[in-house]
């Protein structure tokens, strides 16, 4: 297993992996302890509930790694129709990684956000926006895609590399939170515009939301390829797009914001093994299912 498999296993960027192995002086593939499990019910080990055993703190490690908050783990368990005396609350979990946290240890590090604020950009720059007709205004979609009614509506971003080096497109379904991704290497709008269409081709469009920004001016010829209708948000309105932009944070989990996106074959396995990742995430508002299985219910085709 290489840094790559390991970095979406444990919620790292590929990157990290390579300079801790470097570091360790190690080779891989790398081999966990065979009593890391003892270690982990040791370091939490006084005064504990009877139910928070070792099984549980090592499952509650995997979720992390994995990328799924207390709350996912604990409403997963629950989805599972696990037994109760098997189970905890997120509140617990929380409370676990408190603990652990003070007992020196890093867990608290792979919740969102990694306790760290986040910050406004205060530059006041501005961009040139489109100017988009009334009918194409987000107060014009129907009730039936506001409210979530049927599959097949996607909103859609872009989300930049360091240096400005390098482009991700983001696309998600707004029922099921289906994401779908890809590299370009900018976000010229002809090469956006091609982009989109081929990544969404196999899907089922029905509209599509952007922001103002003038990598969308093909929307046009976008619409027309997908049989699909276009909507835009107010200027600098980014939540009027709220799934696509909380899919967006928990991209840059895997993609920080200090590093360019490449364009080798290897970055592109990277891709498909994150967006693998995100689809196979329990989600608190999917009731803990997955947006796979959501989207497999919906379509069957997934």
């Amino acid at each position: 297993m290489g840094p790559t498999e390991i970095g979406v296993l444990i919620f790292r960027s590929k990157s990290t992996i390579s300079r801790e192995v470097r570091r360790l002086g190690t080779d891989l593939p790398y081999e966990a302890k065979p009593n890391h499990a003892a270690a982990l019910e040791q370091r939490l080990k006084a005064r504990r509930p009877s139910r928070r055993t070792a099984a549980r703190l090592v499952e509650i490690e995997a979720g992390l790694r994995q990328g799924h908050t207390p709350q996912q783990i604990a409403g997963r368990w629950v989805e599972q129709g696990r037994p109760v005396e098997e189970r905890l609350s997120y509140e617990t979990i929380y409370q676990i990684i408190i603990k652990e946290r003070r007992a020196g240890g890093q867990w608290y590090r792979l919740l969102p956000m990694g306790g760290r604020k986040r910050r406004r950009d205060r530059t006041g720059k501005k961009r040139d926006r489109l100017k988009i007709q009334p009918e194409q205004e987000l107060s014009a979609r129907p009730e039936r895609i506001n409210q979530r009614m049927e599959f097949g509506h996607w909103e859609v971003d872009l989300v930049i590399g360091a240096r400005q080096e390098g482009v991700l497109l983001v696309a998600v379904e707004r029922v099921s939170r289906l994401v779908r991704l890809v590299f370009l290497r900018n976000k010229e709008a002809d090469g956006v515009a091609d982009a989109l269409v081929k990544l969404l081709s196999a899907e089922a469009v029905e509209s599509l939301t952007y922001d103002r920004g003038l990598e969308w001016m093909r929307h046009d010829r976008i619409a027309k390829a997908l049989g699909a209708e276009s909507y835009f948000c107010l200027p600098y309105h980014p939540w009027e797009k709220g799934a696509v932009e909380q899919m967006n944070g928990l991209i840059r989990r895997y993609l920080l914001k200090k590093e360019s996106f490449g364009y080798e074959e290897a970055d592109h396995y990277w891709l498909e093994l994150i967006e693998a990742a995100l689809n196979s995430r329990p989600r608190r508002v999917l009731g803990y299912r997955t947006p796979e299985e959501v989207a497999g219910e919906l379509t069957g085709q997934h």
